[in-house]
């Protein structure tokens, strides 16, 4: 399980004044973590790496020395919420498909390979 450095304020949504997707912020000075859940019930293990947001876990999987490998798809920030204010800001309403350019609004994704020590937690 990855877990991107996200917060989300609520008091905007519950007052009904943002969608709960605006509510997110993703913070790149913040760490992310893996948090590796045991098959056998034991201890689940977190392990921090660079700021980033996963967008899939394409595959994972035990080497021979006990690591976690995993292949996932990753973005440098997160997509959406004040990540994408910018060009929200920009934008005519009602009109976003028009003005919305992929190659200029979307962070590049692209494939990753961790391999995780859950003994060292590295």
């Amino acid at each position: 399980l990855h877990q991107a450095p996200t917060s989300f304020d609520a008091v905007p949504f519950g007052l009904g004044l943002k969608s709960a997707i605006d509510c997110i912020s993703f913070d790149r000075e913040k760490p992310a973590a893996f948090h590796l859940v045991s098959r056998n019930g034991g201890e689940t293990v977190s392990v921090e790496t660079e700021a980033a947001f996963v967008l899939h876990i394409a595959n994972a999987y035990d080497d021979k020395e006990g690591n976690v490998v995993a292949d996932v798809i990753q973005m440098e920030k997160l997509p959406c919420g004040d990540s994408a204010q910018a060009w929200k800001d920009q934008m005519i309403p009602g009109e976003w498909k028009e003005q919305f350019d992929f190659e200029r609004d979307m962070p590049r994704a692209q494939l990753v390979r961790y391999t995780i020590s859950p003994g060292s937690k590295t």
